[in-house]
């Protein structure tokens, strides 16, 4: 028994014409009766009813026309993805948001795996927000790690989740360290964003914290980079929204105080439809090297 046999007598299903099948086939009508016959005899059974002017299907031929047709499809589905599978990537690059940092857990994972395949050369790329998902959606990077909130594209992306780690409200830890900022005196700061024509997650997630804490900022200042966020935060002129993967955490120019049950989930992103083994092998070695939530 064949795939061309199956092919033939489901072409002929199909038609219930053996001269139509086969012009379906591009074959000739001797050439598909032959394929339908020779099935048959390996089957020990018919699978058509002939005659001089009609075709039809046998008892047994309903039966297993749904059975050939789905074997047919997963075969067809496993050729198509062993052929996007033939050019296997000699070099590997991981899109960074910038400023995350997963110590010293990533780079052993990378450093693992170029051990074992010393083939393969891997890069990290430190990204903005929106440079990254451009450069994932573009193949210019193989794997993104960023919040999993700019990847909820369940079509498009899949992920593995890092670590989740707690969210805080930032302020100056210079000009005045012993400051406590609550939930309730949020409505009466300034919060410093980048702007979103350079990437709108930044304000989208203070616009659902507001909402989902019930506070209203006295003033959004705006600004380029994490660089200048940080930096109007430190000189006191505003506060800005952080969690605890942030390289400034545990620096005494920066207070952080917790935003009760708030966590930014952390993830490993590829494109769906890169099937290529070694991105897969690399978003494995980096989930169990770096997955360590802090809750």
């Amino acid at each position: 028994m064949t795939d061309t046999q199956i092919r033939s007598f489901l072409a002929v299903a199909r038609h219930l014409n053996f001269s139509s099948a086969a012009k379906e086939l591009c074959i000739s009508q001797a050439t598909i009766s032959m394929h339908v016959s020779a099935l048959e005899k390996n089957l020990g059974y018919r699978l058509l009813q002939r005659d001089r002017h009609n075709v039809s299907l046998t008892p047994q031929g309903e039966m297993l026309r749904p059975v050939f047709e789905q074997a047919i499809k997963m075969l067809d589905d496993a050729i198509d993805l062993a052929g996007k599978m033939k050019a296997i990537k000699k070099e590997l690059k991981i899109g960074q948001v910038v400023g995350l940092r997963l110590g010293n857990r990533l780079t052993e994972a990378i450093h693992k795996m170029q051990k074992e395949e010393p083939e393969i050369r891997i890069e990290i790329l430190g990204m903005t927000n929106m440079e990254i998902l451009a450069a994932l959606d573009g193949k210019d990077v193989d794997v993104a790690i960023l919040p999993g909130r700019m990847a909820e594209d369940q079509d498009r992306y899949a992920g593995i989740t890092l670590l989740e780690s707690q969210v805080s409200v930032v302020c100056s830890g210079e000009e005045n360290p012993n400051r406590v900022i609550t939930p309730e005196k949020l409505s009466g700061e300034t919060f410093v964003v980048i702007s979103p024509e350079v990437d709108p997650y930044d304000m989208k997630y203070l616009e659902q914290l507001g909402k989902r804490f019930g506070f209203t900022p006295k003033r959004v200042r705006e600004v380029l980079t994490e660089e200048d966020k940080l930096m109007y935060v430190r000189l006191n002129r505003g506060v800005c929204i952080a969690d605890h993967t942030s390289r400034v955490y545990g620096n005494s120019s920066y207070l952080f105080h917790d935003v009760e049950n708030e966590f930014t989930k952390y993830q490993a992103v590829r494109l769906r439809e890169n099937y290529d083994p070694m991105v897969a092998s690399l978003m494995n070695r980096i989930g169990t090297a770096v997955l360590q939530p802090e809750r």
